[in-house]
């Protein structure tokens, strides 16, 4: 992968700072201001899902006005953002300004969305409303802090491997930490990414042990063991190896935090801590439940991502309610179906698109990895209900050859979303 030099960095982040101005110049009432005779599809959420279909509706309807909404002016990418976080990898390694998504023709603006009006079809954002024939949501999910006693009235206390916008200070953390004890806790219910909270404590692990700190990590788990549960004898095996620093305590979830104490109560006891890296439960964004979508995600019909409470709006990535995972591969390949499906509600013919797949290369360590693939089968029965049956493979056995693959399909995946 080429990096991204310092100066294009940062000229792509202004660029999409002007385009939020741009759009908070737009009348706000009526359609006038941003309204256009093409069909417009506006896309809440500039990531895997949301940048895959805006490419993926550009081919399939090309009459189409597309356009990019993110509160962000950066994309972060996520299955990078670990190794970014220990030191791996710089920022311009793993992220890439949204502005430059309009050399490849797509509109992009900066902008957090604060309301969905569906009697208007109009969409509220920092900085305008913007008027929409067709919404998606591929905005990601929220991380609930306000879930877990304690933490919501200090969310600071916590640095978490998921929340992107304390990405910097996790890494300085980690850079800074000498000694004492890391507690990690998974949230009891789904989230993004399933392997990543092993891959987390393990690479913590491996720190520890690197630096010769006098430290130790603990992993909190709700599950009776690693998910997913394909892989999960190979994440054991993989923890195990370190079972001087790193202690995995399955059937044990996080009942409260007291971060002044630094003492988490757990369903173990009492534990305190130096580094607390808790996951909260995945939620999706707080306007889409108020504008009755559905929560804790939002109610789509699985076949084509369309919403169960409004033909005009589609949901896809993590805060969709589906059967398939919640990964960055899946969201990408979400969007071909999507776009099928979007571009016949607004006229267009594009060909039939499969149901979406998952490909997955968890880390143990820097030079290996785990391998699990998933496919889905969807059947409605007599009663109009849809049974769901999964197929793949997996391998549990770390092998650096999937390490390999893994990387190759980082580098294809950013290609893919920025070109090269």
């Amino acid at each position: 992968m080429s990096p991204v030099t310092r100066r294009r960095f940062l000229k792509g982040t202004a660029a999409s700072v002007a385009w939020g101005w741009a759009l908070s110049r737009c009348p706000r009432p009526g359609r006038a201001g941003i309204s256009s005779r093409k069909p417009r599809v506006v896309i809440a959420g500039a990531s895997f899902a949301g940048i895959s279909l805006a490419h993926a509706l550009v081919r399939a309807a090309p009459g189409a006005d597309v356009l990019l909404l993110d509160r962000s002016a950066l994309f972060v990418f996520a299955p990078m953002q670990l190794r970014y976080a220990f030191g791996r990898l710089s920022l311009e390694q793993i992220a890439r300004p949204l502005a430059l998504l309009e050399a490849r023709g797509l509109s992009v603006v900066q902008a957090a969305i604060t309301g969905v009006d569906r009697d208007r079809r109009r969409v509220i954002t920092t900085a305008g409303a913007a008027d929409y024939d067709h919404l998606v949501l591929a905005t990601g999910m929220r991380l609930a802090t306000e879930a877990i006693p304690g933490l919501a009235g200090e969310p600071g206390a916590n640095v978490g491997p998921y929340d992107r916008s304390g990405l910097l200070e996790l890494r300085g953390r980690i850079a800074d930490f000498r000694e004492g004890h890391v507690l990690i806790a998974t949230p009891n219910g789904p989230y993004t990414c399933q392997p990543a909270p092993y891959e987390y404590a393990l690479m913590w692990a491996a720190h520890i042990e690197r630096r010769g700190l006098k430290a130790r990590v603990t992993l909190l788990d709700p599950r009776s063991r690693p998910t997913p549960p394909a892989i999960a004898d190979g994440l054991t095996e993989a923890m195990d190896a370190h079972e001087g620093v790193l202690a995995y305590e399955p059937f044990t979830q996080i009942r409260s935090i007291d971060p002044r104490a630094r003492v988490a109560e757990t369903d173990a006891g009492r534990l305190s801590y130096d580094l607390l890296s808790v996951i909260p439960p995945n939620r999706t964004m707080s306007f889409i439940g108020e504008a009755g979508l559905g929560e804790p995600f939002v109610d789509v019909d699985p076949r084509t991502f369309r919403s169960v409470r409004d033909e005009r709006i589609w949901a896809l990535g993590d805060n969709a309610d589906t059967p398939y995972a919640k990964t960055a591969y899946t969201a990408m390949d979400s969007a071909r179906l999507a776009a099928a499906t979007i571009g016949r509600a607004i006229g267009a013919k594009p060909p039939e698109a499969a149901l979406p797949a998952n490909r997955c290369y968890p880390m143990v360590d820097a030079a290996r990895a785990l391998y699990i693939e998933a496919h889905w089968a969807l059947e409605e029965d007599s009663a109009g209900a849809i049974n769901v049956k999964v197929g793949g493979r997996h391998d549990d056995r770390a092998r650096a050859s999937y390490a390999r693959l893994r990387r190759q399909w980082e580098r294809r995946a950013l290609s893919t979303l920025f070109g090269s």
